[in-house]
């Protein structure tokens, strides 16, 4: 059976960029084909997100599912986790834009980002969709530089998985992915994972 690992880069990320491409290397080197999502981020909401992910994933039904997100991609790989059967799910600082999260955000974000992405955020529980995961084996990082609540949602959805589980909350690191400190307990992680 082949074995895909799904790389889901954080919010207007790309496949390109070379955090992404490192990470695609790694599971690489453990025998994993690499397929880092290029999400359509323009004018769409996160349920958009999650179904073209699990459209895209239809491609390879025979294969080992194994998911991994950044951020936004992180929400997408959590719902994406409720609806498939993944081995392993791998989320990095899990943006904190769920139900629960909706009466601590800032005006002025929720300005920023639109009406429908809020009204589709509002309807996103992580404590409901956490119940339905189906992971064997999950592992959340987040920094204890990263917000509050960014560490609450990594904390949520920890306590509701239903697998073989591990929360990292990485000493002196912050909400970015390429830094040496975050990327060296990425690679920790896989190499502990498979």
């Amino acid at each position: 059976m082949k074995r895909v690992i799904f790389i889901i880069p954080g919010f207007w990320g790309e496949p390109r960029e070379k955090i992404y491409k490192d990470i695609a290397a790694l599971y690489k080197q453990k025998g994993l084909k690499p397929v880092i999502v290029k999400i359509p981020w323009e004018r769409k909401v996160m349920s958009d997100y999650a179904d073209y992910f699990l459209k895209l994933v239809k491609k390879y039904e025979d294969s080992e599912i194994n998911i991994f997100g950044w951020s936004f991609g992180a929400m997408i790989s959590f719902i994406g986790a409720s609806k498939l059967k993944v081995k392993t799910l791998f989320l990095c600082s899990v943006s904190p834009y769920w139900k629960e999260d909706m009466k601590f955000i800032l005006k002025s974000w929720a300005k920023g980002v639109g009406k429908r992405r809020m009204e589709d955020f509002a309807k996103l529980s992580r404590i409901e969709i956490g119940k339905t995961v189906k992971a064997k084996k999950a592992v959340i990082l987040v920094g204890t530089m990263e917000r509050d609540r960014m560490i609450k949602a990594s904390k949520d959805i920890y306590d509701k998985l239903n697998s073989d589980k591990n929360l990292i909350i990485i000493k002196g690191a912050g909400h970015n992915i390429a830094r040496k400190k975050y990327f060296d307990e990425i690679k920790k992680q896989i190499n502990r994972l498979l």
